[in-house]
């Protein structure tokens, strides 16, 4: 069976941006265990500007976009780290799967590129990790309504690819 699971910064995180060791422990636990049972595991993991504000002890969520893109790069490389190493303890490999804009606004490229990265996560039996914020991030735009547009595209995907 194919199980998606969404996780996100209040799951991740405590409110100082810290990470949740406790939270992302069990949650590597149990996802590894179900994989073990013979399960496809997809992570959809959200929260990495969240986890760039712990990293980065900046007082809190930024607003701006230059900071925001910075607390997202430092965040993400500290999610993936944190998933490859605790993944790791079960002798499961990790894979970020990266979707642009790009990706997004081109329906049908998009779509095939993701299903490539589905199909290239199953061949060799990784624990696929995806990040629907990546597609949002660098768009420079400022209104919110269009950033949370293309992730309920991205969301839409999800349901309609993954069933």
């Amino acid at each position: 069976m194919r199980i998606v699971v969404k996780v996100g910064t209040s799951t991740l995180a405590h409110a100082t941006g810290r990470l949740n060791i406790r939270h992302v422990e069990e949650l590597v636990k149990v996802l590894s265990d179900l994989k073990n049972a013979g399960h496809e595991m997809i992570l959809v993991s959200s929260g990495a500007i969240g986890m760039g504000v712990g990293k980065l002890n900046l007082p809190g969520k930024p607003s701006d976009m230059p900071t925001k893109q910075a607390a997202a790069a430092v965040g993400q490389c500290e999610l993936m780290y944190t998933y490859d190493k605790l993944f790791a303890q079960y002798n499961h490999t990790v894979a970020q799967i990266l979707l642009t804009g790009e990706d997004v606004e081109v329906a049908a490229e998009g779509l095939r590129a993701f299903m490539y990265s589905l199909e290239l996560g199953m061949a060799v039996h990784l624990a696929r990790i995806f990040n629907p914020e990546l597609a949002n991030r660098y768009r420079r735009t400022k209104k919110k309504r269009t950033r949370k547009k293309y992730e309920k595209r991205i969301m839409a995907w999800f349901r309609e690819v993954l069933g």
